[in-house]
């Protein structure tokens, strides 16, 4: 299970590395200060949790911003994740409320054509602004893309939710799993393949839970940052 408001940073011996960032108590700050329905919660929510795990660099405290054009109602949504531990974004055209939230739906609201820009910042080098067309998919497809074709690294993304009746956040967390150079193409294949979703908020030991596969002997946890 990911620990709640925490970033921790893994790399196994087979050359894998995984980022765990979990921003519940962000993703609930964001929905109460903008009066978000669940929609533009959840939405808002997962692409503050992206930025924070592509804010990797956690020794240099590498800070991102991310310029997510939806081309869909809700405009353009912003968000920034900087010194190792702090999230803030908000959407430009916040949805009224009359559309729930639903899964199979955020495709339509996140990428319909629309555009995402990062610009990285870092103590070692000047900030740079990179830009990549949205595949038709979910936030965190979207993520995977932009890292897969901008940084040329196999990588795999997933961010989860969990709401209330009221369509109020109660967990918001994702991951990145990247292949390092040597790395084991086909187990990381096996591991974060399409077809293979694993649970963030499962302490229960199943086969399908991240905390599973963490705490196996080969994951050592690199550092850790609220």
């Amino acid at each position: 299970m990911s620990v709640m408001n925490q970033i921790d940073h893994y790399l196994s011996t087979d050359g894998i590395r995984i980022t765990v960032a979990d921003i519940t108590d962000a993703a609930r700050e964001a929905q109460e200060i903008h009066h978000l329905s669940s929609l533009s919660a959840v939405i808002l929510g997962k692409v503050l949790n992206a930025s924070a795990i592509l804010a990797m660099d956690f020794k240099n405290h590498e800070g991102v911003s991310l310029k997510w054009v939806t081309n869909s109602p809700l405009g353009t949504i912003h968000a920034d994740a900087y010194e190792g531990r702090y999230v803030r974004g908000f959407i430009e055209h916040p949805d009224d409320g009359s559309v729930p939230y639903a899964p199979e739906k955020e495709a339509e609201w996140v990428s319909r054509k629309g555009k995402l820009f990062v610009t990285r910042y870092s103590l070692l080098k000047m900030p740079y602004v990179s830009a990549v067309d949205l595949p038709d998919g979910d936030t965190a497809l979207c993520v995977s893309d932009y890292i897969n074709s901008s940084d040329q690294t196999l990588s795999h993304v997933e961010i989860e939710s969990l709401l209330d009746e009221g369509g109020k956040i109660i967990r918001m967390a994702g991951f990145i799993a990247q292949l390092m150079p040597e790395g084991d193409k086909k187990l990381f294949g096996e591991l974060f393949g399409k077809d293979r979703k694993w649970n963030l908020f499962d302490e229960s030991g199943k086969e399908d839970a991240l905390s599973t596969l963490l705490h196996k002997e080969n994951y050592v946890l690199l550092g850790e940052a609220p």
